[in-house]
């Protein structure tokens, strides 16, 4: 049986330059500020930003149920490009993770941010990331606006 997988791309214009969206994107400190969406709240966020380190968000539900994020670097590439393995723990031997890769383009008006997401396991798993990808960058785009 083969598994199809869907995708996503979404893509938003920060007013700011590369530098300051992308620290914005790998410090924890500032990550627990403005990741997430409809509700949902970054309570803790861990990261060994090297190709190999590992990454960890715990996410909080409006409920209070916390689900954590987790994966693997495989591209740091300061302030141009990030990629990660994506998998919700707990993690199994038949864990399927996404991958996610991160551009941070430099345009006239400051960086056009764009999160591609692949291997995603069904339809209704790509339309839940795309919601959660939108309200991240409106998010990371409204943590910038008023620093």
């Amino acid at each position: 049986m083969t598994m199809t997988h869907h995708q996503l791309e979404v893509s938003r214009l920060i007013r700011a330059d590369q530098h300051r969206v992308f620290s914005a994107w790998t410090d924890p400190a500032l990550i627990v500020q403005w990741w997430g969406a409809g509700g949902v709240i970054c309570t803790e966020a861990e990261l060994d930003l090297a190709v190999g380190g590992t990454y960890r968000f715990a996410n909080q539900t409006p409920d209070g149920m916390t689900m954590w994020i987790t994966g693997t670097f495989n591209r740091v590439d300061p302030p141009l490009a990030l990629s990660y393995t994506w998998a919700m723990e707990p993690i199994s031997h038949d864990t399927e993770y996404s991958l996610v890769e991160v551009s941070f383009d430099e345009v006239t008006d400051g960086t056009l941010v764009t999160v591609v997401q692949t291997q995603i396991p069904s339809e209704e798993a790509r339309l839940t990331h795309v919601q959660g990808w939108l309200g991240c960058l409106e998010g990371l785009d409204g943590l910038i606006s008023k620093r």
